[in-house]
């Protein structure tokens, strides 16, 4: 019952950042493909690197500059999907748990008997499902777009799956860490980090940014299959740990003080 009550109320609340953020994803896919294109210098060596592997891996039947283009496309979209997976988790997670607090509408849960494990367990399971429906929509357009790129090529038939598997578990490590952050340390939120965001935002990306960096400025990691798996096996271990336990650390008392 609280978790349908949590659902339809969030829904109405994030609406709009849930079909913001994939038209952001795709916006910055389509940049980074004209920025190869036109600049492609301006993109860091293991960077420039992975792309030329990739499209010499996928195969032959484009000109050089296109193949670069598909490259670029089929390695980045992985990273740029779990960016945003991560950012939408990050903001329904800390976006919800900030409105019930304020609101005081918390307060009223609790008071009707609900016990904080089980409002935290609903919230994770919200904050799951909005996020699954927001990075589904990230994850076709992304994954439609390598295949459409690959099937410029004479490729093999290789799938790009790295696209499929990366963003759903830094979903789940943007929710758990935006969920540990607003209930352990409510106080960050309420400083600015930039124009449009805070520092609980940015605090709950930074998993995700390192890994982010990690494929963007190393070949070898980037191009091997064994650390994708690594991370995404890592990150949903780290997630479900960390959501465990928030349930049980969170201090009520100080949490309604805010």
């Amino acid at each position: 019952m609280l978790t349908y009550f949590y659902l339809d109320k969030s829904w109405r609340e994030q609406k709009k950042p849930l079909i913001i953020v994939p038209l952001i994803a795709f916006s910055v896919a389509i940049a980074l493909a004209a920025t190869v294109y036109i600049f492609p210098d301006a993109l860091t060596g293991p960077t420039l690197s992975a792309i030329r592997e990739e499209a010499q891996s996928a195969g032959s039947g484009a000109d050089p500059e296109s193949a670069l283009i598909i490259g670029a496309i089929v390695s980045q979209a992985p990273l740029l999907a779990a960016l945003f997976a991560a950012l939408v988790g990050a903001n329904i997670s800390i976006g919800m748990t900030d409105i019930e607090v304020r609101s005081g509408a918390l307060e009223v849960v609790l008071s009707r008997g609900y016990r904080m494990a089980g409002i935290v367990r609903s919230l994770a399971i919200v904050a799951g499902l909005l996020g699954l429906l927001s990075t589904a929509v990230i994850v076709v357009g992304l994954f439609a777009a390598s295949w459409g790129a690959l099937s410029q090529l004479d490729f093999s038939g290789q799938l790009p799956w790295r696209v499929l598997v990366l963003p759903w578990p830094c979903l789940a490590m943007g929710i758990a860490c935006g969920l540990a952050i607003q209930l352990l340390l409510p106080n960050l939120s309420r400083v600015r980090a930039g124009t449009s965001g805070n520092i609980a935002q940015l605090l709950a990306l930074l998993p995700t940014l390192i890994i982010f960096l990690l494929f963007t400025f190393s070949a070898e990691a980037a191009s091997n299959p064994a650390v994708t798996w690594i991370v995404s096996i890592a990150f949903t271990v780290i997630a479900l740990v960390l959501m465990f336990f928030v349930a049980r650390a969170v201090d009520i008392a100080k949490l309604l003080k805010q």
